[in-house]
């Protein structure tokens, strides 16, 4: 049972067989009998062009539903116009607060319904999208592909056809959810697997389900703080990661020394990193302009890797973690290829054919995930031996492609099974990392998505970005992205570095584009560099020396906030909040329903990213509350617009007042701390994110609570009386990423599972080790 201010949905239908479905008296949703969907379809065709499906329906049939009979307690059977039986509903509530819809017509091949709702309720969701979190009017489906690919120069001219990006515009993309949320106060989401269409015209909505029946979930709460809590109670989310997750991760390709050079040339220039990420491992080519990873054998290339046991060890000992490549298609001419065909490991269709995968040209065999023995054969022949060579974990890749005509082991269809192919292959990831690793300490990355990855993958990654400033797919789409997601429940997000397509008439990344695509990296919770497709043309961190220190001074900011990633992602386990947090979550009816070019860093950080080329200047949109410039003594209140200076190595940050922000200011290094940790992969590194941390308080200080990699701090006002002894802090040897950092600050040390009261502060500390902690302040 809930508890009493949980919100009660009810709902009825009326004597003119209207379903009304309410939340405390508020109306949500409106279906009138007449406007529930019961279709077939004769046949479909299928159209694919690169790398995308496009469907015609022939031969459609739509009964209307007329009323609404009682066919026993929660039970209803909807008859059409000659009081023909054409569906069945049932109504289950499990908690006040949740209402269960389960609607079936067995000889159909589509249902839905359409609904009115509230001409002033905003709608968020639907999956990851380059324009979201706020769904726009139009219409979509949840239907899993490719992602969009922009054109370049050309992408301004062309958008009004609503085509671009390709192909279909903002509506296409890796990770569709049938899930939404909604101003109101509600979620709702199906269970679905099959394809659904969805319309959003102002009041009216609707959703069609390619299939004879759906069950449709609406939960409700005090807010949607509270709903997206209950949402990852019933539905799952990721688990806490390995602290290194957060510490940033290097790209390296073209072979050992490549990798093992750019390892050492960080930790000589004091470029923190706690993972080396080489998707190369089964071999590469490039040439002047282009980069690319092939065959896709999933086997070591002896010619670039001949010694790849040997690098692993290397990097872990200088306090790397080492990841790499895998994804669901074997090419075609592999020895791999060869065996799972012989073996029953690939997928067919109704006619007994292998299914062929053209991925740019490329010919490749899709894995049968549903089949018992082929997840036991990629455990034993793909993931094992690079377990046993050192990998930490990888990049799972892909799992769009599955083609309608397939026909998977289990019996089901490509038609069922192609958004459920996603959680087939990451359910597999997980299975053997889960088996190989009981500690948790290993991380895998995806970009294909629905409704269950939260409680499947640990980490999500926006997709192939294009290398431009374009908001079709560029830079801009972003933060859209890593907001939409996050409402999905993939927390742990981070995209490619200066993005990975560079195709048709997009340009190279250019160094202000790398330069400003890092800073806003430095602030989401995996913050990973890409070479992307254009890799000798492409900007890159080592290009220059001035690149080099802004990258430097970027990383270093990202190791800086290791604490309070870590702190939120703890909190998320419980409470189901992203992360990257739109505005609205935490200040709801403060006009920022529309706005995605800035996000909420939990509570305590506020970023406005610079997204467009050429810009010095920031407008940003204040919350209410205090906030306080991280690169300067400047303040504010809000709410209300402001204007940040944006130098390239800069990227406009706010406190919030009242925050204690927890962070770390690294080990010493001759008397003194450098400022940041180099890396958290490493037992010493580990270690000290554990046993010390710093607090940065801004003005007059909420109690808070903080969950630490060592333990849980509690902080709250309290008088000196009892003040336990302070040392002066020392001042670290860089503070360009954090100018905070030079000020005066003192050092208290908490006994392990103790409290001590300090400099107008009590701490209560549960850790089974002693805490040193810095503080310092930041009163406007």
């Amino acid at each position: 049972m809930r508890d009493a201010n949980t919100p009660h949905l009810d709902v009825t239908i009326d004597a003119h067989s209207r379903l009304v479905i309410r939340c405390q008296d508020q109306p949500l949703m409106a279906i009138d009998a007449r406007n529930w969907l019961v279709e077939t379809v004769t046949r479909v065709s299928k159209r694919h062009v690169i790398a995308w499906d496009f469907f015609a329906e022939h031969g459609r049939h739509v009964t209307r539903g007329r009323r609404w009979m009682p066919a026993g307690s929660g039970h209803w059977t909807l008859v059409d116009q000659s009081l023909s039986r054409c569906g069945r509903l049932s109504i289950q509530q499990p908690e006040p607060d949740h209402l269960v819809f389960t609607f079936e017509a067995p000889d159909a091949h589509r249902v839905g319904f359409r609904w009115w709702g509230s001409s002033t309720e905003v709608l968020y969701g639907w999956g990851s999208y380059n324009d979201g979190p706020a769904a726009r009017p139009g219409r979509w489906t949840t239907w899993t592909e490719e992602g969009p690919v922009g054109l370049g120069l050309l992408a301004p001219w062309l958008r009004w056809t609503g085509r671009v990006p390709l192909p279909r515009g903002y509506r296409t993309t890796y990770a569709p959810a049938p899930f939404w949320v909604s101003s109101l106060g509600y979620a709702g989401w199906l269970e679905n697997t099959e394809r659904v269409d969805w319309s959003l015209q102002g009041a009216r909505r609707s959703m069609r389900v390619w299939s004879h029946r759906f069950t449709l979930h609406l939960l409700a709460g005090p807010d949607l703080r509270q709903v997206l809590a209950r949402r990852r109670e019933l539905l799952g989310g990721p688990p806490v990661p390995p602290l290194w997750v957060f510490a940033p991760w290097l790209d390296a390709v073209q072979g050992e020394d490549a990798v093992l050079d750019l390892a050492e040339r960080a930790r000589r220039r004091r470029i923190p990193a706690s993972a080396m990420w080489v998707e190369d491992w089964m071999g590469s080519w490039q040439d002047l302009r282009r980069f690319w990873m092939r065959p896709l054998s999933h086997q070591i290339s002896p010619h670039l890797y001949p010694h790849l046991e040997q690098m692993a060890q290397r990097l872990h000992q200088q306090g790397y973690k080492l990841l790499g490549y895998v994804c669901p298609e074997v090419a075609v001419d592999t020895p791999l290829y060869q065996e799972a065909s012989t073996q029953g490991h690939l997928v067919r269709d109704a006619a007994g054919t292998l299914v062929d995968i053209n991925i740019l040209g490329r010919h490749h065999g899709e894995l049968d995930l549903a089949r018992v023995d082929t997840r036991q054969w990629v455990k034993e022949r793909i993931f094992a031996p690079l377990a046993q060579v050192g990998f930490d974990g990888w990049m799972a890749d892909f799992g769009e492609y599955l083609p309608p005509e397939s026909r998977l082991a289990d019996g089901s269809t490509g038609w069922t099974s192609h958004n459920r192919y996603p959680l087939l292959w990451q359910s597999l990831n997980r299975e053997f990392w889960d088996e190989e690793r009981p500690d948790g300490d290993y991380t895998f990355f995806v970009r294909s998505a629905g409704l269950l990855t939260p409680a499947t993958a640990p980490v999500m990654w926006g997709g192939d970005n294009d290398t431009d400033w374009d908001p079709g797919d560029g830079l801009p789409a972003v933060i859209p992205q890593a907001l939409s997601a996050g409402l999905m429940g993939n927390i742990i997000w981070g995209c490619d570095i200066a993005g990975y397509m560079t195709f048709g008439l997009t340009r190279p990344s250019s160094r202000e584009l790398y330069l400003r695509w890092t800073a806003l990296a430095s602030l989401l919770p995996v913050m990973r560099t890409h070479h992307g497709t254009a890799r000798p043309r492409n900007w890159h961190w080592t290009r220059d020396l001035e690149t080099e220190q802004l990258f430097a001074r970027f990383t270093r900011l990202h190791m800086l906030l290791l604490p309070y990633f870590h702190h939120l992602a703890a909190e998320a386990h419980t409470n189901g909040l992203p992360l990257i947090r739109p505005l609205w979550l935490e200040y709801p009816g403060s006009g920022f329903d529309e706005l995605h070019t800035q996000f909420l860093l939990g509570t305590m950080l506020l970023a406005a990213p610079v997204t467009s080329p050429r810009r010095h200047t920031a407008g940003v949109a204040l919350p209410p509350d205090g906030w306080h410039d991280w690169w300067s003594d400047a303040s504010w209140q809000g709410p209300g617009p402001i204007r940040l200076p944006a130098p390239l190595g800069q990227i406009p940050l706010l406190i919030r007042r009242g925050a204690a922000l927890p962070c770390h200011e690294g080990l010493e290094s001759g008397g003194r701390p450098l400022g940041f940790l180099e890396t958290v992969a490493s037992p010493e590194g580990r270690l000290a994110a554990e046993r010390s941390v710093s607090l940065l308080i801004i003005g007059p200080m909420e109690e808070q609570q903080l969950i630490l990699p060592g333990g849980t701090l509690r902080i709250a006002a309290a008088s000196d009386d009892d003040s336990a002894p302070v040392r002066p802090a020392t001042p670290p040897q860089f503070t360009d990423h954090a100018p905070w950092l030079s000020r005066p600050g003192v050092v208290v040390n908490l006994p392990a599972n103790g409290s001590v009261s300090t400099a107008g502060l009590r701490f209560w500390w549960s850790g089974s080790r002693d805490l040193e902690v810095t503080l310092r302040r930041l009163d406007p």
